[in-house]
């Protein structure tokens, strides 16, 4: 785009605003130097382009408008684009340039640029495209067959004293298989090239259709009901008229189409026909050839069928001119807004790459001036304090890495809520449908990479400590707990930590490197950001990534591996609270257990709980008797374990987040 700003002809010689009211030749002239100098990479230019079947007449469509000879024959004519501009001078001449495809490499670019027929002499045509043909394949051409095709276009400029203006666009002829002299991936290069050309909504498709085949089957009438399937920028010339088969009424098939009325086949833009050199004799001069022509559409039924101002090169020729003229005003606002703004895109790219730096010194200058602005972005992004508007756009989402402390901020959060909602193995309910549990909302996606906890009667968990703790007796004397259960039960249930935590900080380690890249973008051309990027933030963001997960196994260590140790004093009011609760519900379901049932009544029933429990009452619901010891046991452990989980828990969060 660089080269946009660059030319200065382009926006001002003549002025933009002064187009959409320039002579034609200058209003097309300036489109053809805008697609010269590649505007067409950045900007749909709007175009004619002739398009057609293999062997239907568009050389021959082209040299009846042109007057000059364009390789003709029932084979392959056309092997690349042709750009032909029609331009009104005192002399006739004719000016041939090779421009090389922009997926190129740039050594095969400058020997094809370097092609330079000789100018001037228009019965010579036919040989100069001949000879651009064998450049193309000697320097360029990779071990192609006779008959393949090129992405390469050939542009060609013909001037007349007499002509309108016209610039046409003439593609190589669609293809369903390939001949001898060619390949399947012919077919497929020609199908890709004329799909590139229609689906640009500012070209005007000219479909070259022969009458000497059925027209449905031609090809080209899929390819448009697939690119302008309402029909508003295709014109149809049929050629051939003269060699087409006779439907009813001793009239061609092709005249049907030609009105323009058939469903499927109607245009906004119409239907012209033309008859083609060679059908008399292959000798026909194009003076010969326009003769025959009148002479042909003066008869009947041609002079009834269909209208005068539908038949004819002639009056094609008048009439693409005005269509091309017409049409081009019509998008050059367009035009020129894009052109506007991608000069403005253009010469900030250029202020990012400052002055010239010749020596050495003024390289380490500018490098010093693109880290001090880095340096400056990345401060303001860390502390939050986002000053600079021009980075830190107002309305950016909030998982804009930009805003680098609030994406990271909103990272924690979501971290922390995963953690609350899908860090512990398992869910400790005393009923299925208990309404003093805590509700665990559904899980929500995370990576991907942990479960939702599995939910666990608590009546059941206590039977499976209690199986542990027989299939794991050490040195504990009988009637006390196996303490080194906690540990083991711990290690369970905070399993899904390390797979949160490493989800969580490979989430922020790719926020970092976002926001680090976009600074290098703003701060720097695209080439010295991308520099930037290959040769310091990603080498420094690896090494900072394998220092992240070595602190993570450090920080997990002890909870994965480690003995149960706090010396936090929550964990002894936890413990004391859980065992409360315990000995709370145990009461409570004693006596709901124990209620007393009144009858007040022939049909009425009251219940009653009793006004006090008593010593052995209280022993009992506790469930204190020797008989209960290896329960007490296990759920002295399972009180434990959720103690030393409260108390890691919340440490291991906090841990993460600074």
């Amino acid at each position: 785009m660089a080269a946009v700003a660059q030319d200065k002809d382009i926006s001002q010689s003549p002025a933009l605003e002064d187009l959409l009211t320039a002579d034609q030749s200058i209003l097309l002239n300036t489109v053809d130097k805008l697609r010269n100098h590649g505007v067409s990479k950045y900007i749909k230019l709007p175009q004619i382009i002739v398009c057609g079947d293999q062997s239907s007449g568009k050389s021959s469509v082209l040299e009846a408008i042109s007057h000059i000879s364009f390789p003709r024959g029932d084979g392959v004519c056309t092997t690349f684009p042709t750009e032909l501009a029609l331009r009104r001078d005192t002399k006739r001449t004719v000016k041939v340039q090779l421009k090389p495809s922009a997926s190129r490499p740039e050594a095969e670019k400058l020997l094809l640029a370097s092609y330079q027929p000789p100018v001037g002499q228009l019965q010579d045509f036919e040989q100069l495209v001949t000879k651009a043909k064998e450049h193309l394949k000697k320097n360029a051409g990779n071990g192609r067959l006779a008959d393949s095709f090129f992405e390469d276009t050939l542009h060609v400029e013909v001037t007349d004293p007499k002509w309108p203006p016209l610039s046409l666009v003439d593609l190589p002829g669609l293809i369903s298989a390939p001949n001898p002299q060619q390949t399947q991936n012919d077919v497929k290069v020609v199908n890709d090239l004329v799909s590139k050309y229609m689906e640009n909504p500012k070209s005007i498709i000219l479909a070259v259709i022969s009458a000497s085949y059925e027209l449905p089957l031609q090809k080209v009438f899929s390819m448009i009901s697939k690119y302008d399937p309402m029909g508003k920028r295709t014109i149809c010339v049929v050629t051939k008229p003269d060699i087409a088969s006779l439907g009813s009424n001793d009239l061609p098939q092709f005249v049907q189409y030609a009105k323009n009325k058939l469903p499927g086949y109607c245009f906004v833009l119409g239907w012209h026909v033309v008859m083609n050199r060679g059908n008399v004799g292959p000798c026909q001069t194009l003076d010969e050839r326009n003769k025959a022509e009148k002479d042909f559409f003066s008869r009947v039924p041609w002079s009834v069928s269909l209208h005068r101002d539908q038949i004819g090169i002639k009056r094609l020729r008048d009439r693409l001119s005005t269509l091309l003229e017409l049409h081009t005003r019509a998008e050059m606002p367009g035009v020129l807004k894009q052109i506007r703004e991608i000069l403005v895109e253009s010469r900030e790219e250029l202020s990012k790459l400052g002055p010239a730096r010749s020596s050495s010194d003024d390289q380490k200058r500018h490098l010093t001036t693109i880290s001090l602005q880095f340096e400056n972005l990345v401060r303001q992004a860390v502390n939050g304090h986002y000053d600079d508007p021009a980075f830190f756009l107002p309305g950016l989402p909030e998982s804009d890495p930009r805003k680098l402390r609030a994406a990271v901020q909103n990272l924690n959060e979501g971290f922390a809520k995963q953690m609350h909602e899908r860090g512990h193995a398992k869910c400790v309910v005393s009923t299925l449908y208990s309404k003093n549990e805590t509700d665990w909302p559904a899980s929500i996606p995370f990576g991907n990479i942990s479960p939702s906890p599995e939910v666990v009667l608590r009546s059941q968990y206590i039977k499976h400590i209690r199986s542990l703790s027989r299939r794991n007796r050490g040195t504990e004397l009988i009637g006390s707990p196996n303490l080194r259960l906690v540990r083991d039960l711990f290690m369970d249930q905070s399993r899904p930590w390390r797979a949160l935590a490493t989800d969580h900080l490979e989430n922020v380690l790719q926020v970092v490197i976002a926001h680090l890249s976009a600074v290098a973008e703003n701060v720097a051309a695209p080439e010295t950001a991308a520099a930037i990027r290959r040769e310091l933030i990603y080498d420094a963001m690896d090494s900072r990534h394998k220092r992240v997960m070595e602190k993570l196994d450090e920080l997990l260590k002890p909870h994965e591996k480690g003995h149960p140790i706090t010396y936090d004093l929550s964990y002894v009011e936890t413990s004391r609270n859980l065992v409360k609760a315990d000995v709370k519900t145990r009461l409570e379901n004693y006596q709901r257990q124990n209620v007393q049932i009144v009858n007040s009544g022939t049909n009425n029933v009251a219940f009653q709980a009793p006004e006090g429990l008593q010593i052995h009452q209280v022993i009992s619901a506790l469930k204190l008797g020797t008989e209960d010891i290896e329960e007490f046991d296990s759920t002295d452990i399972l009180t434990s374990t959720q103690a030393y989980y409260g108390v890691r828990f919340p440490a291991m969060i906090g841990i993460l987040h600074h």
